[in-house]
């Protein structure tokens, strides 16, 4: 007598197709960070190029080419004030509080109630902004790393570039870059930020963070000192910093 041994096999192809779809829907959400990502580095290379480019070639010209004034005033004449709006927040505390110190921090930078005239304190104010920008970066980091964030790496890589672009500006104002260009430069770079990644990035971040927490808990990120148990943060990190913006 013949026994039918597949008449009552479980079908295991379900658990597979499940597994499928959870892959593909992770590879299309990373798929659409790293778009982001890509759009956001060619825009701002793009622009700072044609900035640097027309500015140097303008030097000593008495009638500034028309490209350079479309750069100039792209960089500078049209810079706003920055604003934490419901419209733009995350639902994140701990991230819209982050967020809104920096934007604080730089509209403090970009738009000084008297005009300056010691180089020496817009040089303390622009590490003070840059040091704020790391703590966040850190904190959103480990918070990724703790909780197993699928889009970890691709918002990593974004704050990444982030880093870059500080540095440069840091090395623009250690060889003599006027206030007026540092000041430009911050404006870029922390509108890109706070348009594209903030809206398509910590958005989703914040949505997870919510969803791994038992309901009627809120998720918090990771304070200072876990950063630096970490090694997040430098040990030397100066927590006076956060305690002066508190």
């Amino acid at each position: 007598m013949s026994v039918n041994s597949g008449q009552n096999k479980p079908n295991s192809s379900i658990p597979n197709a499940r597994c499928t779809l959870r892959c593909k829907a992770r590879h299309a959400s990373r798929a659409k960070d790293a778009l982001w990502g890509s759009f956001f580095y060619l825009r701002a290379k793009a622009a700072t190029l044609t900035y640097r480019k027309e500015k140097d070639r303008n030097v000593g010209e008495a009638q500034p080419s028309r490209r350079f004034l479309q750069a100039r005033s792209l960089m500078g004449d049209s810079m706003h004030r920055f604003e934490l709006t419901p419209a733009s927040s995350t639902g994140n505390p701990d991230i819209d509080g982050q967020i809104q110190i920096l934007f604080d921090m730089a509209n403090d930078l970009l738009f000084p109630e008297h005009p300056r005239r010691d180089p020496a304190e817009f040089k303390r104010e622009v590490a003070l902004l840059f040091s704020y920008v790391e703590y966040h970066f850190a904190s959103e980091e480990l918070g990724m790393l703790e909780r197993a964030y699928p889009s970890r790496r691709f918002h990593t890589a974004f704050h990444d570039h982030v880093r870059r672009e500080t540095q440069a500006i840091n090395e623009r104002l250690e060889q003599g870059a006027s206030i007026d260009e540092i000041c430009s430069a911050i404006f870029f770079v922390l509108e890109d930020w706070a348009v594209y990644h903030v809206t398509d990035s910590d958005r989703p971040l914040a949505t997870f963070l919510r969803e791994s927490v038992p309901k009627g808990t809120e998720p918090r990120l990771p304070g200072i000192r876990p950063l630096k148990a970490h090694g997040a943060l430098h040990a030397d990190f100066d927590e006076r910093i956060l305690a002066g913006l508190a």
